[in-house]
């Protein structure tokens, strides 16, 4: 089984709590990681269908998919986030 993700680092590790590290993307200095606060995650945040840091309308074509996560209570979600949000946490 392939343990990489897309962005060709390690896969990100399923944590439940109230934060966790968005899978890297590889830059010329090397990995870099944003930080995704899953406590103030809205429903529409959960599902993916808005993005996880400005809230605003994700689609298909737009969509950085952050990878499936645990909250702190142990529910899947899906967040997902425009590329120029994820970049802005970076």
């Amino acid at each position: 089984m392939d343990t990489r993700n897309p962005a060709g680092g390690p896969a990100p590790r399923e944590t439940l709590g109230t934060s966790t590290t968005v899978p890297p993307v590889l830059t010329a200095a090397g990995p870099r990681h944003a930080v995704l606060d899953l406590s103030g995650l809205t429903g529409s945040q959960h599902r993916g269908s808005a993005c996880a840091f400005c809230d605003r309308p994700v689609s298909n074509d737009n969509a950085v998919d952050l990878g499936e996560r645990r909250d702190a209570d142990g529910v899947r979600i899906f967040p997902r986030a425009h590329p120029e949000c994820v970049e802005a946490e970076r």
